[in-house]
């Protein structure tokens, strides 16, 4: 996950896997719009997913652990509102929730909630 703040209605890129779509990225081009998706029926308990910020762009892409190769699922534009934006990884049963600043030179730390 990619978010511009920690409000709930924050622009955001999000890639996820859950048994019922699979991989699937999400995505809100700015605060207060409403939530994109696009996913692949693809879940295995090995597979790995990537995000990748280039300028005003987020890349959504995904692997088997196995494989060589990534595949793109989609790509999303992101651009922050100020410096500091935030990453991190997220667990959906709300047992665990982890995020981390990170500024345009990627710098980043590590907090949790």
């Amino acid at each position: 996950m990619i978010r511009d703040t920690t409000d709930p209605d924050s622009a955001h890129v999000s890639l996820l896997v859950n048994s019922k779509h699979g991989v699937t990225m999400y995505w809100r081009n700015a605060a207060g719009q409403s939530t994109n998706s696009k996913n692949m029926g693809v879940w295995h308990e090995d597979v790995l997913l990537r995000l990748i910020k280039t300028g005003n762009n987020v890349e959504a892409s995904y692997k088997h652990q196995a494989a060589t190769d990534w595949f793109v699922l989609g790509t999303a534009p992101f651009t922050p509102t100020s410096e500091t934006f935030y990453v991190g990884k997220v667990t959906s049963s709300g047992q665990k929730y982890y995020i981390s600043e990170m500024t345009t030179t990627g710098e980043f730390t590590v907090t949790a909630a």
